[in-house]
C-alpha cells in the first residue's frame, strides 16, 4: 500500500532528503571526474602536439595514441595525393616521428588496394581507379541516355517510381535524367530521377479527384484518414483531415496514397 507524500511521517521525509542529497553528490562527483579526465586528455594531446612540432621522438603511451592517429590520417592523405603535390609541414613531421619518409613510397604505412608497396607509386593505382570510374560514369551516362530515348517520356505524363510506391508527373526531360514532380510533406517538389527507375503509370491508376471531393488518405504513420481535397496538381492532391484531438492537418498526397470515399468504405 503506497504512502502519500502529504501524509508521510517526518522520518520518511528526512530519508528522502538524504537520498536526494546523496544522489546529487554522486552525480556531481561523476561530472567532476569526467571533466578532469577530459582536461587530462586535452593536456596529453597538447603535449604530444608540441613534441611532434619540436621534432622529438620520445612519447608517453598516452601521447603515442594521438601521434599514431595523426600519422595514420596523414598516411591516408599521402596516398590520396599525387606525387607532385605539396605535403603539409605537420604531416611531414608526424610521419617522420612514425618512421615514414613521405618521399620514400616503400616506407608508407598505407597503400591502395592493388599497390604492391615495393616502390611503385600509389599514384599509378590512383590514376587507374580514376580511369575505371570515368569509364563506369560514361557507361552509366550512355545507359541513361538510351533509357530516356527509348521510353519517350513527355512532360505531363504520369509515372511511378521507387518500385511503384510513388506516382508523379513528368516536368522536364533532360539528357540523362527526368525531372518529376512528387508529393512531399511540405508540398509538391521536383526531383531529377534516373530514367531507368521510372515506369508509366498503370491504367488502373484512379483519375485525379476534384476539389471538394472526399477521399481516404494514408498519413505518414500509415493511418487511414477521411479527408477533403482542397487542391489538385496532376496525380498530386492536397487534402485536409481531422485528428482525434480535433486538430486539423493539411498535407499533399499522390493518387497511390489516396482513394475516393466510396471505394474505401
Amino acid at each position: 500500500m503506497g504512502v502519500y507524500r502529504e501524509s508521510a511521517p517526518s522520518w520518511l521525509w528526512t530519508l528522502w532528503a538524504e537520498r536526494a542529497a546523496a544522489a546529487a553528490k554522486k552525480e556531481h562527483l561523476h561530472l567532476q571526474r569526467q571533466e578532469q579526465a577530459e582536461l587530462r586528455e586535452l593536456a596529453v594531446e597538447q603535449s604530444a602536439l608540441a613534441k611532434v612540432k619540436a621534432g622529438k621522438h620520445r612519447f608517453s603511451e598516452a601521447e603515442w595514441v594521438h601521434v599514431s592517429d595523426w600519422a595514420f590520417r596523414s598516411s591516408k592523405e599521402l596516398v590520396r595525393g599525387d606525387p607532385g603535390d605539396d605535403i603539409a609541414e605537420f604531416d611531414r613531421q608526424v610521419l617522420a616521428v612514425a618512421g615514414v619518409d613521405a618521399d620514400d613510397h616503400t616506407s608508407w604505412l598505407v597503400h591502395l588496394d592493388g599497390c604492391d608497396g615495393d616502390g611503385s607509386r600509389c599514384a599509378v593505382r590512383i590514376e587507374q581507379l580514376r580511369v575505371e570510374r570515368r569509364v563506369e560514369a560514361l557507361l552509366d551516362s550512355v545507359a541513361k541516355k538510351t533509357a530516356v530515348r527509348e521510353a519517350g517520356w513527355v512532360p505531363g505524363q504520369f509515372v511511378t517510381t521507387w518500385y511503384g510506391s510513388r506516382v508523379g508527373v513528368v516536368v522536364k526531360v533532360n539528357k540523362v535524367t527526368v525531372k518529376v514532380r512528387l508529393a512531399g510533406s511540405q508540398g509538391p517538389y521536383e526531383k531529377n530521377l534516373d530514367p531507368r527507375c521510372l515506369q508509366p503509370a498503370p491504367a488502373s491508376l484512379p483519375a485525379p479527384p476534384a476539389i471538394g471531393d472526399e477521399v481516404v488518405v494514408r498519413d505518414r504513420g500509415g493511418h487511414s484518414r477521411h479527408a477533403r481535397v482542397v487542391a489538385v496538381d496532376g496525380p498530386l492532391l492536397e487534402a485536409t483531415y481531422s485528428l482525434k484531438s480535433g486538430q486539423w492537418r493539411s498535407r499533399w498526397f499522390d493518387l497511390l496514397a489516396s482513394q475516393s470515399t466510396p471505394g474505401a468504405l
